[in-house]
């Protein structure tokens, strides 16, 4: 019963934000758990919402020198008040970024760095999205108006990052585990939304994911789906070549990097050097105790160094 009001409720919203006809279909399709259905709809939705932003604004990318690399990492509540795994990972990246420019944003400081528009900020400090989403569109601006490379707070980086071209030195990056049948996200494994980089200031793959996060949040007051990057990452590749072969021709890499969230301590230490071999990233999480994946991970570095 407790499902069947929730979803009730859930449908209610939804109807008021994004009419009955979508509506119905989304929930029917939740309903079915038919995943390839509900993301065709979505991603309907967004290329008939978003077909005027293809229009590229006439700003020429600049190129950033790989001495001044930005690597953009958010704890929103700050560096005090980070949990254990979230420390860990930091205090990794802290030196694997060695020669690159790490910059830790917070709620005191992104200011300092982008604007973000008013009615965007008054909604997610209203609560109408989480800090999740609102990380979404802090990313997109700051690669849009710096480059660089942003990380999750929760990614463990085992090699230097400034010793790997294909991260400092390309027009875009992403890891691409190539996961194509994971059935829940859109993404399929082509990219992933919380490790990108680019190595160009108004690169305008970010330029144009911005303006859609910008028009969304002018017009809804709640998401369409939890996975809303992913859609406009979706839109982006469909509306335009350029951009769909900047995707494409990302090489597969990373495969490993969401290996050690499964349950799968034993197979990693069987296997360490195999692993850390073609995955430099691992994706850890700071709701649960990751402490004995960690000592895995410090202890197969170790392991590879001798």
């Amino acid at each position: 019963m407790d499902k069947i009001r929730f979803i009730k409720e859930d449908l209610y919203s939804y109807i008021k934000e994004f009419g009955v006809c979508f509506s119905s279909l989304y929930f029917f399709y939740v309903l079915k758990k038919d995943y390839s259905a509900r993301q065709r709809l979505i991603a309907k939705y967004v290329s008939d919402s978003y077909a005027d932003t293809m229009k590229l604004d006439k700003v020429k990318m600049q190129r950033i020198p790989s001495t001044q690399f930005p690597i953009w990492v958010l704890w929103w509540q700050g560096e005090d008040c980070m949990p254990s795994v979230v420390r860990k990972c930091y205090e990794r990246l802290i030196q694997m970024s060695e020669g690159c420019d790490l910059r830790l944003i917070t709620k005191d400081n992104f200011e300092k760095y982008v604007e973000i528009p008013e009615y965007i900020t008054d909604k997610f400090y209203d609560n109408k999205f989480s800090i999740t989403h609102f990380s979404d569109i802090l990313r997109f601006a700051l690669l849009e108006k710096y480059g660089g490379m942003w990380i999750d707070a929760t990614v463990f980086v085992t090699e230097p990052i400034m010793n790997r071209l294909e991260i400092i030195d390309t027009e875009l990056f992403t890891v691409k585990q190539g996961n194509y049948i994971e059935s829940y996200n859109i993404a399929h494994g082509r990219w992933t939304g919380f490790l990108m980089s680019t190595s160009y200031k108004k690169h305008p793959f970010f330029q144009v994911g911005l303006k859609c996060f910008y028009k969304y949040w002018k017009e809804h007051d709640m998401l369409v789906d939890y996975f809303l990057i992913d859609y406009i990452i979706d839109y982006l590749t469909r509306i335009n070549r350029m951009l769909s072969d900047l995707i494409a021709n990302i090489p597969m890499n990373n495969q490993y990097i969401f290996f050690l969230k499964k349950d799968t301590l034993n197979t990693f230490n069987d296997n360490r050097l195999m692993y850390l071999k073609s995955t430099m990233f691992y994706k850890l999480s700071w709701k649960k105790d990751c402490n004995r994946e960690l000592n895995a991970l410090y202890d197969a570095v170790k392991m590879k160094n001798r």
